[in-house]
């Protein structure tokens, strides 16, 4: 699976919101992947949204290093043109990947992640899958993705999942 994982790497890292890779060395028991570096990502920002006021930006263990990117502009945390822009950033990263033709298959908030310039970058390319030019999308019996944050037709089994419009008009 991880060289399926740097093989999709590989055939997108030049869109500025995915995750660039580098280099890959392994050994007999790992293979380790010289990958572009991010601060947090979207749950850590998250986590931060919701500091209190007075909290102590100085110590913040596993968020510090994306706090010391917004601790000079935490009015950032709760604008609105920001969150935009982090939205945008993502579909961006997801276009390109559906007009390439590969489903992502495992987007949650720990595979967004955030650079020092904080621009969105889609990892974890482990479960994606390369459609072929005949498909539109990609269906499989096995349960894949991370449990809480997989689609309803997923969850509830549903082979032939139609959209369904819930929208009143």
């Amino acid at each position: 699976m991880a060289q399926l994982e740097i093989d999709f790497l590989q055939r997108v890292d030049l869109h500025p919101n995915l995750l660039t890779y580098f280099h890959q060395e392994s050994d007999q028991n790992f293979i380790y992947l010289a990958i572009e570096k991010c601060e947090g990502d979207l749950e850590c920002f998250l986590q931060l949204m919701n500091l209190p006021d007075d909290a102590d930006w100085e110590d913040l263990n596993k968020l510090q290093n994306l706090a010391n990117i917004f601790k000079n502009c935490r009015d950032l945390l709760t604008s609105q043109k920001f969150m935009r822009s982090i939205i945008k950033q993502i579909l961006e990263g997801v276009k390109y990947l559906h007009d390439n033709n590969i489903v992502h298959r495992d987007i949650k908030p720990n595979n967004i992640l955030i650079d020092k310039l904080m621009r969105i970058k889609l990892s974890d390319m482990g479960l994606s899958k390369q459609l072929d030019a005949e498909m539109d999308s990609y269906h499989t019996e096995a349960v894949k993705g991370s449990v809480g944050w997989q689609p309803s037709e997923v969850i509830l089994n549903e082979c032939d999942y139609k959209f369904k419009n819930t929208h009143k008009t």
